[in-house]
């Protein structure tokens, strides 16, 4: 774990609250005593998740947790085979300033293979790219995260601050902040419950 990165856990019942950090890492070097260099939120990609022409109610929760962040803006990307119908409803969405997409027949079946790159190209410029924690999100947040060459931060249950997130650990038995590197995207899967 890098000394920028710490994690603390704050358990119900029998846990106790931890920090860890990297061994050898002076306190002083840690992520919250040198804000002076923290980079800047700026827009955040959400990936729209959706089946046969109509979106996952997933995407909307993603664009709330974006909302949170208090991005420049947040943009929403649908790739689909005819995306127009998808688009539509993701203009809908509260908060969300521009919908984005990219057509292509080989988008016609959601495979992360095939979506993966094609987001990873799109998410130059982002901040953060936020892919609902579904199926379809496990499936492709960390192949996204692999080729812009960022760690994942997995089932967001909440955004504490643009670079802070909550997360379940252990089965759901506890929740642990995680702090994503500021100098880096941040690539997160968006819990839907």
């Amino acid at each position: 774990m890098p000394a920028e990165q710490t994690s603390r856990a704050r358990c119900a019942g029998r846990c106790s609250s931890f920090t860890r950090s990297r061994a050898g890492a002076s306190p002083a070097s840690g992520l919250l005593q040198r804000k002076g260099w923290e980079r800047t939120v700026g827009k955040i990609l959400v990936i729209a998740e959706h089946l046969d022409g109509k979106l996952n109610p997933s995407t909307a929760r993603a664009v709330s947790a974006a909302a949170a962040v208090k991005g420049e803006a947040i943009n929403v990307l649908v790739l689909a085979d005819n995306a127009d119908a998808i688009a539509a409803e993701a203009a809908k969405i509260d908060g969300v300033s521009r919908v984005l997409t990219i057509a292509r027949p080989e988008n016609a079946h959601p495979l992360a293979a095939v979506l993966a790159p094609q987001i990873a190209q799109a998410a130059a410029g982002y901040s953060h790219v936020f892919v609902p924690s579904t199926t379809f999100g496990k499936d492709l947040a960390p192949r996204v995260a692999a080729l812009l060459g960022v760690a994942q931060v997995s089932d967001v249950m909440s955004v504490e601050a643009a670079h802070t997130f909550k997360r379940p650990i252990y089965a759901g038995n506890a929740i642990i902040t995680v702090e994503a590197d500021p100098a880096h995207t941040v690539v997160a899967t968006i819990r839907t419950t």
